[in-house]
């Protein structure tokens, strides 16, 4: 991964991300056909947003028949701790295998949850879901540091969009053409915190520089994919709290794959209102 610093509250992790759900922590499930081994599902005629009761989160949108599109290249939602480091660097910690609870009951018609979960050093965390209206929001807290306390804790969300245009580099001619007039339409919008604006578009094939796009911060991000039969991704982040967007892999444009790295500034969000808000259209 490509490594740079942003502002502390909103940098994106530069460090190696460890994976944030082991498969053994589980949560209440449901048991009926549709949705056997899910905690928490909304299910809406644009996209399903579901949770397993191991604990990870996809959105997974629809085509106009409400069937999944692409259910391989789904968009993986990961949530929990990260450290500050004094270098500006940030790193995931590990959620505890069996640590995820819940006091609310398995369902299939999310209103809200909380659930709890322990990382690496005992520190606790809580995510928050809710749903309202279509719209998908997520949020959540450091509850105790455990035996972390070397550094700086908080909570944090990161929404991964995987590449869906493999092998772009090696088209022929033909197959160029093809591929431009599939993506003619497709682009990617945002609002920065600081109120200035940037559209990308099937045109700008040049490596995505993820510090540049970011900038001060971002907080609204618009996306067009026609691999996802032309569904359009919102994403805002609420008042004190911004995105960043980094690179999932190699280098490369913007539609071969990003990250969009959501976090609160602590100093302001004291009251753990601050929300990763998303919806497909």
């Amino acid at each position: 991964m490509k490594k740079w610093i942003l502002p502390a509250w909103c940098a994106f992790p530069a460090a190696a991300i460890l994976s944030a759900l082991p498969a053994s922590a589980k949560l209440p499930m449901l048991h009926d056909d549709d949705w056997i081994g899910y905690f928490a599902v909304h299910e809406s005629n644009r996209y399903d947003f579901v949770m397993q009761r191991t604990g990870e989160i996809a959105l997974i949108p629809k085509n106009r028949e409400r069937k999944w599109v692409a259910v391989a290249n789904h968009i993986r939602i990961d949530y929990g701790i990260e450290e500050l480091h004094p270098d500006g660097k940030s790193v995931f910690k590990e959620t505890r295998p069996g640590s995820l609870v819940s006091e609310h009951e398995a369902t299939d018609d999310l209103d809200k949850v909380v659930i709890r979960g322990n990382a690496t050093g005992d520190a606790v965390f809580e995510l928050v879901i809710e749903q309202s209206r279509d719209i998908i929001s997520i949020g959540g807290r450091v509850v105790d540091p455990g035996e972390l306390k070397e550094h700086p804790l908080r909570f944090a969300v990161r929404v991964s969009l995987p590449n869906v245009y493999r092998r772009v580099d090696i088209l022929n001619g033909e197959e160029q053409r093809e591929f431009d007039q599939l993506t003619r339409r497709d682009y990617l919008e945002l609002k920065r915190l600081d109120g200035s604006r940037e559209k990308l578009d099937h045109e700008n094939q040049q490596a995505l520089d993820g510090q540049a796009l970011t900038g001060s911060g971002v907080e609204e991000i618009e996306m067009r994919l026609s691999y996802y039969e032309g569904r359009r991704f919102f994403f805002e982040a609420t008042r004190n709290s911004g995105m960043a967007i980094g690179e999932d892999r190699s280098p490369g444009a913007w539609y071969e794959g990003m990250v969009l790295h959501w976090t609160t500034d602590p100093a302001k969000d004291t009251e753990h209102k601050g929300r990763l808000s998303f919806w497909v259209k």
